[in-house]
């Protein structure tokens, strides 16, 4: 059986080669420890608890191959908590038959056919991202990613425009019916997640982008019953040599996964000014929500919080991630980022955010104010070469009382997290194969 396998290996493999008198083989790794000290990452440190230290460690190796009309990529990836392997009591042998908390997997595994001069047809397990990626993001900070499991269709002729078409399904079992997904209030399950963007470049100056996103949540509870929502929208922005303004807008309809009516929208806007070594961005983030002093009936049936969907509020609304699950209010917030390019080695960069409420919030019956906090971020890069590079970050954010009032009464008034990262990506090997 073994044998037949190899043999099966063999054929498809030069099969590939076949077709093309050259092919292209690239092997590369990526080794990225990280070391914290949490004391108010994701969620407010209280004072009866005690701050978190621990080190992760993200591991992966990378396979691509590329010939005239074919593409693929296999991405076999490890992540890990340092010290999660359990330890013989006599001495610090790894007892890796007893490891707890470590995870492989394969993080992207895809093919691509070259249809034509133009377009091309990707099939598989995929990191992708949608523009800022507000509501869709490869999820690079997390070490262990985010990818897709679909079809995307897509379209690249500079001149003309860009198209991807992006289409999924999902289930977390092979059965004879449909107990296909789990689903909880806390972690709506999506069923289907499909998206169509398009992006034209009009000249230097105006870049256009509109995308529609169709995708389907799973009832809490429910074996087979999903409730659908479109989000629309898109991005334009305006640039020269030094200025480049950008602007987004999304609307949300169709369903929510409490079942209810959805009527939600999203804002951004942003002013990016560069002259190198200098590089300043200044904007604001709007996510509808749901005004939780209405008693209006024709209001209060209809969800008005903004569903971010697969995407990310790191960008926009603080590096610590501490409002992103507050209340179901939305969010209005300002940021101001800055970064310095010391040399070609050295960046520095410090991020300011204001945060609140986008509409009222109350908690035990008692209405809260809108204004949420204050966070401030310290970013430090240094590229070591072209296969190494350190990473620091100390974050620091004042809670405002209603936030700690939303959240934990005892939390305390200074949350703070700091981080040290190495990442490691040597190309192991890069070279044609000829038949």
């Amino acid at each position: 059986m073994r044998k037949s396998k190899l043999f099966v290996g063999a054929l498809f493999a030069s099969s590939l080669l076949a077709s093309n008198a050259f092919a292209q083989l690239t092997i590369g790794t990526e080794i990225r420890p990280r070391a914290e000290l949490r004391a108010g990452y994701k969620d407010l440190y209280k004072k009866s608890e005690n701050p978190n230290e621990i080190a992760t460690q993200r591991t992966r190796l990378n396979v691509g191959f590329k010939s005239e009309k074919v593409k693929t990529y296999v991405s076999l990836q490890n992540v890990a908590i340092w010290g999660e392997q359990s330890k013989n009591n006599s001495s610090f042998r790894t007892a890796t038959a007893a490891d707890t908390g470590s995870v492989t997997n394969i993080f992207e595994s895809w093919a691509e056919l070259d249809l034509c001069k133009y377009s091309a047809l990707k099939v598989g397990r995929q990191s992708i991202s949608i523009e800022d990626e507000r509501l869709l993001t490869g999820g690079n900070w997390g070490q262990a990613g985010q990818s897709l499991d679909g079809i995307l269709y897509h379209y690249d002729n500079d001149s003309v425009m860009k198209i991807r078409v992006f289409g999924s399904f999902n289930n977390q079992k092979d059965g004879r019916t449909a107990t296909t997904m789990i689903s909880t209030k806390d972690n709506p399950r999506l069923k289907t997640f499909n998206f169509a963007e398009i992006k034209k470049e009009f000249n230097k100056n105006i870049n256009v982008t509109l995308v529609g996103i169709f995708s389907g949540s799973l009832k809490p509870g429910a074996v087979y019953h999903t409730y659908y929502k479109n989000t629309m929208g898109g991005y334009i922005t305006l640039k020269n040599d030094e200025i480049a303004i950008t602007g987004s807008g999304f609307y949300q309809n169709g369903n929510s996964s409490n079942a209810k009516i959805t009527s939600a929208y999203l804002v951004n806007a942003q002013i990016k000014y560069t002259k190198k070594p200098f590089e300043v961005t200044a904007g604001f983030d709007l996510l509808s929500g749901n005004d939780m002093t209405s008693t209006d009936a024709n209001y209060t049936k209809i969800e008005h919080q903004f569903d971010i969907l697969l995407g990310t509020t790191r960008p926009f609304q603080g590096t610590m991630e501490l409002v992103k699950p507050t209340t179901a209010a939305g969010v209005f917030n300002a940021f101001l980022k800055t970064k310095y390019q010391i040399d070609e080695a050295w960046s520095i960069g410090i991020n300011y955010f204001m945060l609140n409420a986008q509409n009222k919030t109350v908690v035990n019956g008692t209405e809260v104010k809108k204004y949420l906090g204050q966070e401030a971020d310290l970013l430090v890069s240094y590229k070591v070469n072209s296969d190494v590079a350190f990473d620091f970050g100390y974050c620091y954010m004042m809670p405002s009382y209603a936030l700690k009032t939303i959240k934990s009464p005892k939390a305390f008034d200074h949350q703070n997290w700091a981080w040290v990262q190495l990442t490691f990506k040597p190309r192991l090997f890069e070279g044609a194969l000829k038949n």
